[in-house]
């Protein structure tokens, strides 16, 4: 869940969107490291995850709010659903050229419903396409630093 946001009103909207869906989904949810919030009111079908980095690799999509996992979700090739908080600024991580066959912005209940729908009636597809992609957003966004690139930032030879 992201830092910015009540996790229990991420909570909540998940609830009100499980309860609207034609479908069963299963939710496991973490909380973020700065937050202190330890009481969520939580239903069967959600389960805290402990392991982050294993929760992220099983999941098949990712709903979170301003959060750096929804980026590394896209970059696994995940499908991110990104909650939006409708009384504050855009928050958002993910950068705006960045395909929408990766990511969707929602605001409500009814918008998460729809995403979720459309998700699940394209998502084979989609996610060959989102696996063909993946390395092109790894490239743009992730830089996987080695000695020499190290030594060049730190001696300021820009």
């Amino acid at each position: 869940l992201p830092a910015y946001d009540s996790n229990q009103r991420i909570i909540d909207l998940m609830k009100i969107t499980s309860q609207k869906l034609k479908f069963d989904i299963f939710i496991n949810y973490k909380i973020h490291p700065i937050n202190n919030e330890k009481k969520l009111q939580i239903t069967k079908n959600f389960k805290e995850c402990v392991e982050i980095s294993k929760a992220l690799n099983q999941s098949e999509l990712i709903i979170t709010g301003m959060s750096s996992l929804a980026l590394e979700a896209i970059a696994l090739g995940k499908y991110v659903i990104n909650i939006q908080n409708p009384d504050s600024f855009n928050l958002t991580t993910i950068p705006n050229n960045v395909s929408n066959i990766f990511w969707r912005n929602a605001y409500d209940s009814d918008d998460l419903v729809n995403i979720l729908n459309e998700y699940y009636q394209n998502r084979f597809g989609d996610n060959k396409l989102r696996e063909s992609k993946k390395n092109e957003i790894i490239k743009r966004y992730f830089n996987f630093s080695n000695l020499k690139e190290t030594q060049r930032i730190f001696s300021n030879e820009w």
